[in-house]
C-alpha cells in the first residue's frame, strides 16, 4: 500500500482494527524493510457495515483533522426493546408497547437533538478509559463510567417507518458522535 487515504468496505462481523491490521500486513509484505503506519479515520461496531476510511503512511497525519468532517449513516431502529447497551448485540433488559408511535411524533423528537449535544457513549464503545478501550473493561464485567462528550448532530431524517416494529433512520454527525439509541426510550439502533 502507498502512502494515502483508502475507502474500505466493512462488511458485518469484523472490527475496524482488524481491518487495519490487515492493511499493516499487506504494506509490512510490499516494503518489509519499513514500519507501516496505518490508521482508520473512525470506528464501525462489528454489527455494522460501510465504507471505513483507511490512512496510511505520511496520511496517517491527517488524522487530527478528519474529526470535524461529517459523517453519513443510515440505522435501524427497533421500536419497544431496550438493550443494556443500546445495541442488537446486547442483553435484552425492558420490552415496552411502541405502538403509539406516529411519524409526527418521531420527527419532533429528532428535531430536539439537532446541534451540540453532550453524549455519554455506551460502556461498550470503543473510546479509551485508562488507555483501554471502554468494551473490553464491559465485556470483562467491569463497571465502566464512560464522561460525556461534546458531540454534534448536523441533520437527522427518518428515511422510513414499519410501525410498531422498527424505522430506519439518516443522520449526518460530526466525528466522535456515538449513534446509539438511547436518547430514544426502549429502542435499540444499528447502524
Amino acid at each position: 500500500m502507498i502512502p494515502g487515504l483508502y475507502l474500505l468496505h466493512k462488511p458485518i462481523g469484523p472490527t475496524s482494527f482488524s481491518l487495519v491490521q490487515a492493511c499493516i500486513e499487506e504494506a509490512r509484505q510490499a516494503t518489509p524493510h519499513k514500519k507501516p503506519r496505518v490508521c482508520h479515520g473512525g470506528t464501525l461496531d462489528p454489527f455494522a457495515s460501510g465504507l471505513l476510511l483507511m490512512l496510511v503512511g505520511s496520511a496517517t497525519r491527517l488524522f487530527d483533522h478528519l474529526h470535524a468532517i461529517a459523517k453519513v449513516y443510515e440505522c435501524m431502529v427497533r421500536w419497544g426493546v431496550e438493550t443494556d447497551n443500546g445495541d442488537p448485540l446486547g442483553r435484552i433488559v425492558s420490552e415496552g408497547d411502541a405502538s403509539n408511535l406516529s411519524p409526527a411524533q418521531l420527527d419532533d423528537a429528532l428535531a430536539s437533538h439537532v446541534g451540540w449535544h453532550d453524549q455519554i457513549p455506551p460502556a461498550t464503545s470503543a473510546k479509551r478509559i485508562d488507555g483501554e478501550r471502554a468494551y473490553l473493561k464491559a465485556h470483562r464485567g467491569e463497571t465502566v463510567v464512560m464522561p460525556p462528550t461534546r458531540v454534534y448532530l448536523h441533520e437527522a431524517q427518518w428515511l422510513d417507518h414499519d410501525l410498531p416494529r422498527q424505522s430506519r433512520l439518516r443522520i449526518i454527525v460530526r466525528g466522535g458522535y456515538y449513534t446509539h439509541s438511547t436518547k430514544f426510550p426502549r429502542a435499540f439502533g444499528a447502524c
